[in-house]
């Protein structure tokens, strides 16, 4: 018979925190926002199957979130889960999105109160599996997959910072693929299409202007900090990773 194991922890955050996920329409005034993040209660349940010599487990985890509405100051209850066998990127990223409702009433498991956009993620998860899968005599790419997950895992967490970071590597490791010496021979002397031009243009000079703002700025007496919205070069990362996958594919 299987053994069960139940785990509960309770989080009170008091300066608040921006949730980690997709921004929702708030119950209360129906305005979209990232709300801030009060509290959480986390509910694990762990199952042994008793099989010997190697017993197994699998833990099923839950999560419901107090969220407050920057813009009207009501409470949000939210949920969202997943299970530890969960091994495909997109299914687990997904199963990131809120889920549940259970305050206020209104919201109860209502599909619209949901947001699709953004995802969850910064690079899709698809394309890094596409990365994963190249088989290259000439370049090893376990660290741009490596540096690819990282980003995904700040960016859930908004980890601002590090994404901005994380994604400037990315830039700068990549140009021998095109056979450039650095990123800004790749926008200015790479053959691709006009689109693709485009594209490495705006991280050559956009993201890398962003990410040497907050890497290289000194303590001030005053500061501002980076946003999602100020982050969201998914578009154009994505363009730089297809064609890297086109060009080394067999």
């Amino acid at each position: 018979f299987p053994v069960l194991f139940y785990y509960y922890t309770v989080n009170i955050f008091q300066d608040g925190s921006t949730a980690h996920t997709q921004p929702i329409k708030c119950g209360h005034c129906n305005e979209n926002n990232v709300m801030k993040l009060i509290g959480d209660i986390n509910h694990v349940i762990e199952v042994w199957e008793s099989e010997e010599p190697y017993p197994s487990s699998l833990e099923f985890y839950y999560t419901y979130q107090l969220l407050e509405c920057p813009k009207c100051k009501n409470t949000t209850i939210a949920g969202y889960g997943w299970r530890s066998d969960i091994e495909d990127d997109v299914e687990f990223w997904e199963s990131l999105r809120y889920s549940d409702f259970l305050y206020p009433p209104n919201s109860m498991y209502s599909v619209d109160v949901l947001q699709k956009d953004p995802a969850p993620w910064f690079i899709d998860p698809t394309r890094i599996k596409e990365l994963s899968s190249v088989k290259s005599a000439e370049f090893d790419l376990s660290r741009l997959v490596k540096l690819c997950n990282e980003i995904n895992n700040c960016y859930a967490n908004s980890n601002l910072f590090a994404v901005v970071a994380l994604a400037r590597s990315v830039i700068d490791h990549v140009p021998p693929v095109f056979q450039c010496t650095n990123f800004n021979e790749v926008a200015n002397n790479y053959a691709g299409t006009k689109s693709f031009k485009k594209s490495v243009t705006i991280l050559n000079n956009s993201l890398r202007n962003i990410a040497d703002a907050y890497l290289h700025t000194t303590i001030r007496k005053s500061e501002t900090l980076p946003n999602k919205t100020q982050v969201n070069f998914f578009n154009d990362m994505d363009v730089l990773l297809a064609e890297i996958v086109r060009l080394l594919k067999k």
